[in-house]
């Protein structure tokens, strides 16, 4: 976690966090380490098991989706029968992973029962996304 803590930051990649309130050492470590990060924001939602994590590129060919119910602990990959799906950014996948990106970053934020803990306090920088071509 602390490589991705520090690639957060260090490529200023806006990233949003929504997950339940730590009750294990391992995801409080993991929290607390996204806690520092000024481009992560980071919400807590009970009722939330499954995971979704949506990397965005400035070239939409290079971005990818992973959804589904597992943990990325030992238990989730050695355990558990869990199912999850990969996403990558060509052709219809390019339309799977903006709707993903949009879900997740409007309407599970704002979900009821979700409770902002650390807004993002990103150093400024200007873009903006263009999904039509997939440019930035």
């Amino acid at each position: 976690m602390a490589w991705l803590a520090t690639k957060i930051e260090q490529d200023s990649i806006p990233t949003y966090v929504i997950t339940c309130e730590p009750q294990e050492n391992y995801h409080r470590l993991g929290v607390e380490q996204l806690m520092e990060c000024r481009n992560a924001e980071i919400r807590f939602n009970s009722s939330l098991h499954a995971k979704l994590y949506v990397a965005m590129s400035q070239d939409i060919r290079a971005a990818f989706a992973l959804f589904g119910s597992a943990n990325l602990t030992v238990g989730g990959y050695e355990r558990n029968i869990e199912l999850g799906m990969m996403v990558y950014g060509h052709g219809r996948g390019r339309e799977v992973i903006n709707e993903l990106y949009r879900w997740g970053t409007t309407r599970l934020r704002t979900a009821s029962g979700t409770k902002l803990v650390k807004r993002r306090n990103p150093i400024r920088r200007t873009w903006s996304w263009n999904s039509r071509n997939g440019s930035v």
